[in-house]
């Protein structure tokens, strides 16, 4: 039938490794052409193989020879030529395979519609690299080369259910094949040349074929971490300016991106190693400070150079160095049509190509990567009369490929004859590419001739151009880069990435994704992925949503689209989609962590990184069909949307315990499909019991995350990712979402430039970051947006904030929502009269409020030297206009009051504001006539009457409508001096709910109840009624620790005794590194020798010379609350005189008292947190924090009881006493011992009775980050 048989054919077995054997059929009288790839070589001898190699020549009714392989331990036979059908002739090789079971899958690439090959439709698929979209038809051959299957086996007799075993089947050679099926099942496979060199990989498991396939042909690569980051690219940017706006547009809009491209049109005329000296004339100074940024860039190149042997010296050299491919009957340089018009293309290219990529690289344009196009190789019209780009080219030359057996073969393959209905001759094989009788490879010492014609090689040359540029790039650049390249064949993922080229923008083509995403997993190319939202055509809203949560999770994560094709970039969408393809992005970048460590696994051990389901349940026969989930590693579950309009999926569920993402909840099901709900802004995704799984936070690049991931960086408070962040602004609830604005420099770590960033939340504890919401873009706020507020003015959302003008004056300016439909409010417009309040140059708008007459009302702080600090009042109509009134409050003990905010609890009026670097407050009325504010009980800042003891600022509070409460948030500041060097300084603190105290004139708070979503409750540790010794100086928890947990501590004590114990946190386990979070009693507190109360000073009493004195002089003051008297000093003031109860520090200088309040029904008590031993650091503050309550139940049995709250991130603790919220403490600590994570208690001073300190109940939960 077909010409040439080969008479004397040889099969030549080999016992590779006990896991691997290959046997090979070849011509032994004549040398044929074997792929020239590297390969693990075989270990030199097998004691235990898995397999047993038979052959007969006694296969009736033909006597046909005959062999096979079986598994030894179950006699299963893995490849069985019975059937017949083995032929072997010059340019036609053909063997035939009985299959164990229908479920095979792989082979490539081409496109199929199901994972699983259907062996019962018959079809046949051609093998051929050739530039051709994925959309071509169905069953076409694309872009590379992978003659790889594998096979799940059943159990005999079983209607194919799968035994759980699976092996994998290479057939090593490079020519034009083509595979088809029948119902036998058999498999059949037809190539045009070589020889027939088979592998086969015994597993058993799926997970162990494809590390033995890599084993041999090379692991993947691990690519650096920026590039698992989102990526950006078009092609059609027509400028530096263009792509600058769609790149800054999606960077403003929050979008995460780690990498950009730069496609064909930035060069000059389509030329490699050049720029557009016009339209791209400064790339290289705009990549440089993308990549200050930590954003990348990748160029691309493509093989064809220009036929300009005058003045491109890319050509010029390569003809001197003979690099380009040549006829094989002249010798002349072969010549086709491409981008730049007449092109040759390289071949032996090492030292040239690399040089070229060095030079290029260090003069024209720092790139971080290449992406290496047209590399089947790709021409245009090939044996056509013209070019379709001849207009563009400016030549009409097309390559005319000679009539002979090497471009007209015998037989041709599914890859070449099923287009010859689509043409007006029939189709050759050297269509759209070079010819086949072309000559590559080295010089043969023997002929002076290459080594190899095209004809044998073709599917090689993206190949060897992948591994020429790796050694360029590892020459050009001295850390890991990142190739990805269109054609591929056996071992391309030893140097590169994939994408699966030119898509359409279709749900098919989606589908089709998620096939092609698995099988190059199988092929050892993991990193790999295709063009989201589609390459060709436009899609719509809901399809690019769809695929950016697709694209969320393939392992190589980027958008590309075609030459004046619509934008599709994630910003370009609507605010409501955008903000979903943040959210899917969100997740990704929280999951890079196991992506990374899955990536590791593949270069270690060749494991895959996307499996389907049958990879982890084997036995399951209905796993085996199932493409459209698939799995990350072994323990993540994906189940796109992959419908249009489609708002559920249905999942199936296989055994074993399998958890959702996003709620953490049980699915009751197993073995089973269920119906999920995906909403259009989730991707329904599950997590797998029993599994431990590395994350991060979230940033908007890998490079912000890698600076986020210090032990530092808290993982449940407020935060952005890096950089700076202050003042809390304009809480409020709208549409169903809480809204959190901040003080923001997005530039970094430091407080330059404020913006306002922005976060919204359904719970006001997981938030999900959105784009700034308002820029110093104008000049009356170019130097800054200070804090403000929001109002809820006519149901519309509306911020007042300070602005910094361009001579740095406070000005009060405001913006409204660009939709109010939109309930993420993510574009805000100015208003166009801003500034609206010019003077008095104060600063930090509160929420406004409204009187019975519609009169609407805001305060701003104020203040000078004269007139103390002050709060302002203004009134407006029309929230427009505003007309100054007065001072609504002042006080002469500061010279300017910070973000005052004035709020109604249980219809009593709060006064807050910001001084002395805390937040005081104080209960009052509003005359409702002259709008001044009354205090019940002293002017705001005249007590000590502050939110929090410690570490917290700037606060903003709100109503929310939900719980009917006021919430109060403020800023934490670092505390150390290290925050610039971490890259982030700043948080937001827990949620609190404000509420007065019985008797209506003590503010109180705790934290909400919703952070308790946060639990993991499996991690939950409860222990209870441990009586302690009268003395311990350090003793650890038993098996409990953290550094990012809550703790519920509830202690019993007895009364009347000088004691001091607590709960040490954050501590090593010798207790060198700890905080202490105590409680401290005195039986005494009106007379306390040898204790000083510092702080908190308002008057040194003069002519003071004894302690006695300096007592009674408090108690006939009336603002007077404790007292000092320090003996060592030698000057006639010794006596201080308080507003409030600073922390006990004993000292044996100083004598000290609280005025008597307490009856014998009540106890004094200090909660403190002691940070002496929490770091190394001389910049880190060690000030003593305290604050007292006022134990006012009845004790048991002589027995005070106390519970302590406690919340623990990392560098920051929140401490309350969450029966009466009677008070809170936060503080910041950063312990540099990596092991500083243990729980301890300590008595340092216990009972002097026979009674005890007794730890009533302790609970402890993990708890979970809030970013989502």
């Amino acid at each position: 039938m077909f010409p040439e048989p080969i008479d004397n054919v040889v099969l030549d077995v080999q016992y590779y490794t006990n896991d691997i054997l290959r046997f090979k059929l070849y011509d032994d009288d004549n040398q044929r052409y074997e792929v020239p790839i590297p390969l693990t070589g075989p270990l030199g001898h097998t004691l235990s193989p898995q397999y047993e190699f038979t052959y007969s020549s006694n296969v009736l009714p033909h006597n046909l020879f005959s062999f096979g392989v079986k598994r030894r331990a179950s006699e299963t036979i893995l490849f069985d030529t019975s059937l017949g059908g083995l032929m072997l002739n010059n340019q036609f090789l053909q063997i035939v395979t009985r299959l164990q079971s229908p479920h095979i899958y792989g082979f490539g690439e081409n496109n199929h519609d199901t994972l699983k090959h259907n062996v019962y439709e018959q079809n046949t698929w051609g093998i051929f690299a050739r530039d051709q979209n994925t959309n071509w038809g169905s069953n076409t051959n694309q872009y590379g080369s992978h003659p790889f299957y594998v096979l799940m086996e059943q159990i005999p007799n079983s209607d194919g259910l799968p035994s759980g075993h699976m092996h994998g089947v290479l057939l090593l050679n490079s020519n034009a094949m083509d595979y088809s099926f029948s119902s036998t099942p058999s498999l059949t496979i037809r190539t045009t040349g070589g020889i027939l060199d088979f592998f086969i990989f015994l597993g058993p498991t799926p997970e162990q074929v494809i590390q033995q396939y890599t084993w041999l042909i090379g692991r993947s690569i691990l690519p650096p971490y920026w590039s698992l980051g989102f990526q950006l690219s078009r092609w059609g940017y027509s400028s530096l300016n263009h792509m600058q706006t769609v790149i800054d547009r999606n960077r403003d809009a929050g979008v995460p991106l780690d990498v950009i491209y730069t496609d064909i049109d930035y060069m000059d005329s389509k030329k490699d190693f050049t720029i557009d000296p016009i339209h791209f004339r400064r790339i290289n100074q705009y990549v440089s400070l993308l990549n200050q940024d930590g954003i990348r860039t990748m160029v691309i190149l493509d093989p064809g150079m220009i036929n300009d042997q005058d003045y491109y010296a890319p050509t010029i050299e390569g003809i001197q160095e003979d690099v380009f491919i040549r006829w094989d009957h002249t010798g002349m340089l072969m010549k086709g049509a491409c981008w730049p018009g007449d092109v040759f293309f390289p071949d032996r290219t090492q030292a040239w190509w690399s040089r070229w990529i060095k030079n290029f690289r260090q003069v024209n344009l720092t790139f971080d990567g290449l992406w290496i196009d047209m590399n089947e190789p790709a021409l245009f019209n090939t044996n056509d009369p013209i070019s379709w780009y001849w207009m563009e080219a400016g030549s009409n030359y097309t390559l005319k490929c000679p009539q002979n057996l090497l471009d007209d073969p015998p037989y041709r393959t599914k890859a070449v004859f099923q287009y010859d209905d689509n043409m007006d001759r029939s189709s050759r094989l050297s269509d759209r590419t070079l010819c086949m009788s072309a000559l590559q490879g080295e010089i043969n010492s023997m002929t002076g001739r290459p080594k190899y014609r095209h004809y044998d090689v073709h599917n090689l040359y993206g190949w060897s151009e992948t591994r020429a540029t790796w050694n360029a790039l590892r020459l050009a650049i001295s850390k890991r880069s990142l190739i990805l390249t269109r054609s591929t064949f056996v071992g391309s993922g030893q140097w590169s990435s994939h994408w699966f080229g030119d898509n359409q923008a279709t749900w098919h083509e989606m589908k089709r994704s998620l096939i092609m995403m698995i099988e190059f997993n199988w092929f050892g190319i993991p990193f790999n992925g295709a063009d989201i939202c589609g390459f060709e055509k436009s899609p719509t809203e809901e399809m690019c949503i769809r695929w950016m949560q697709i694209g969320a999770f393939y392992p190589f994560s980027r958008n590309h689209n075609g030459n004046k094709a619509f934008d599709q970039d994630p910003a370009s969408w609507s605010a409501l989609a955008v903000s979903i393809m943040i959210s899917a992005l969100q997740i990704r970048y929280t999951l890079l962590p196991y992506y990374y460590t899955l990536f590791y696994k593949a270069h270690t051990q060749g494991s895959t990184v996307i499996r389907p389901l049958f990879h982890e349940f084997p036995t399951d026969k209905t796993t085996l069909d199932i493409y459209l989930q698939f799995l990350i590693g072994p323990h993540i579950m994906v189940a796109p949307v992959t419908d249009d309009g489609a708002r559920q999926v249905r999942i199936y569920i296989p055994s074993s315990h399998w958890y959702d993402y996003y709620t953490g909840s049980l699915i009751q099901a197993q073995q089973q499909f269920v119906i999920v709900e995906a909403p259009l802004e989730t991707i329904p995704i599950l997590l797998r019991g029993g599994a431990i799984l590395p994350t991060q936070g979230y940033a908007l690049n890998t490079k912000y995350s890698s600076q986020a991931e210090d032990r530092f960086h808290p993982q449940y408070h407020l935060l952005p990712p890096s950089n700076w962040l202050n003042d809390p602004n304009g809480p409020v609830y709208y549409n169903g979402y809480y809204h959190m604005f901040f003080q923001y420099n997005p530039d970094a770590p430091v407080p330059r430039k404020i913006h306002w960033g922005h976060c919204y939340s359904k719970d006001m504890v997981h938030w999900i970051r959105l784009p700034n919401a308002i820029a110093p873009d104008q000049t009356y706020d170019i130097n800054g947006i200070w804090t403000g507020s929001t109002s809820i003015i006519d149901g519309v959302p509306i911020i007042i904030y300070t602005g910094i003008n361009e001579t740095n004056a406070q000005v009060q300016c405001q913006a409204r929502p660009a939709n109010v439909s939109d309930p993420t409010l993510t574009e805000w417009i100015k208003w166009p009269s801003n500034p609206l309040i010019t003077s008095p140059n104060g600063r930090d708008p509160s929420t406004a409020f409204q009187d019975d007459h519609n009169n609407y009302y805001l305060i701003y702080g104020f203040g000078s030297d004269e007139l103390g600090g002050q709060a302002v009042l203004f009134t407006s109509k029309d929230f427009v206009n505003w007309t100054y009134l007065h001072p609504i409050h002042s006080n002469h003990y500061d010279v300017f009051w910070e973000c005052p905010d004035i709020f109604n609890v249980s219809n009593r009026l709060i006064m807050k504001a910001s001084l002395r670097g805390q937040d005081f407050w104080t209960v009052g009325e509003l005359d409702p006539i002259e709008k001044v504010f009354h205090p019940l009980a002293g002017d705001l800042g005249e007590y000590t009457q502050l939110v929090d003891q410690g570490k917290f600022y700037a606060s903003k509070s709100f109503h929310d409508p939900i719980s009917d409460r006021q919430v109060i948030v403020g800023w934490i500041a670092e505390d150390d001096d290290q925050g610039e060097k971490r890259g982030w300084q700043g948080m937001h603190s827990l949620p609190r709910s404000i509420f007065l105290s019985d008797d209506g004139l003590q503010l109180r708070s705790r934290p909400i109840l919703a952070l308790q979503s946060l639990r993991i409750e499996e991690s939950h540790r409860y222990f209870h009624n441990i009586v302690l010794s009268s003395i311990i100086p350090f003793e650890l928890v038993p098996d409990v620790s953290g550094n990012q947990i809550e703790v519920m501590v509830n202690w019993q004590f007895p009364r009347d005794q000088d004691l001091d114990f607590g709960l040490s946190v954050l501590s090593t386990s010798n207790g060198n590194q700890r905080t202490n979070i105590g409680v401290m009693t005195r039986a005494n507190t009106t007379f306390m020798p040898n204790w000083d109360l510092p702080g908190w000073d308002y008057f040194s009493v003069p002519g003071i010379t004894n302690s006695f004195d300096c007592q009674y002089a408090c108690n006939q003051d009336a603002k007077c609350r404790t007292w000092t008297f320090v003996s060592s000093r030698q000057v006639n003031n010794n006596c201080f005189l308080k507003t409030g109860i600073p922390h006990l520090e004993a000292d044996s200088t100083c004598t000290s008292g609280i005025k008597q309040r307490q009856t014998n029904q009540q106890q004094l008590v200090w909660i403190y947190i002691n940070r002496t031993l929490s770091q190394q650091n001389p910049g880190a503050s060690r000030v003593p924090l305290a604050g007292t309550i006022l134990l006012e139940s009845e004790s048991l049995n002589n027995q005070w009881f106390l519970g302590l709250h406690i919340f623990i991130d990392h560098s920051v603790i929140e401490v309350f006493e969450p029966q009466g919220g009677r008070m809170a403490i936060t503080t910041r600590v950063y312990p540099e011992d990596d092991t500083a994570e243990h729980l301890a208690v300590y008595v340092n001073s216990g009972p002097t009775t026979n009674q005890s300190i007794i730890i009533d109940t302790f609970d402890i939960w993990t708890l979970n980050g809030i970013w989502t």
